[in-house]
């Protein structure tokens, strides 16, 4: 794995053999830390022009109300045009479910924020997670 970034909430990198990004997120995604995740992953993603994620939430607790409508309304749209530049029109997301009823909610309602611009998928586990993103 090369290109990394870690804080308490994340564990970031791009995998190069399999040219995806890496994201595991735990804990609760206190405002600054989650904010300085999200700007880190897209950071290492758009410098490999990588459009396919595995974002991992099975210790993941979930985020505030503002930063899910900062994600969706904001950095979102924010990605998808700097993608557009590049000529990539669309991520493919596959996110491997947390054990927390909450989180999984808010993660499918910001996926749905997202749709025009990401591909998203939900999964129980990492395998079936990662077939799909990589066929």
């Amino acid at each position: 794995m090369q290109d990394t970034f870690s804080n308490k909430i994340v564990n970031i990198g791009y995998d190069a053999k399999l040219q995806i990004m890496r994201i595991n997120y735990k804990g609760f995604g206190v405002s600054e830390l989650y904010r300085e995740a999200v700007t880190k992953s897209f950071e290492i993603a758009y410098k490999y022009l990588c459009n396919r994620w595995l974002i991992t939430q099975a210790e993941f607790r979930g985020v505030s109300p503002q930063d899910s409508h900062w994600l969706t309304n904001e950095w979102g749209p924010y990605i998808a045009d700097k993608y557009k530049e590049k000529g990539i029109a669309r991520r493919k997301t596959a996110v491997v479910k947390a054990d927390n009823v909450f989180t999984d909610y808010i993660a499918e309602k910001v996926a749905e924020g997202l749709q025009n611009s990401e591909e998203c998928q939900f999964f129980d586990n990492e395998e079936t997670a990662l077939a799909w993103l990589l066929a």
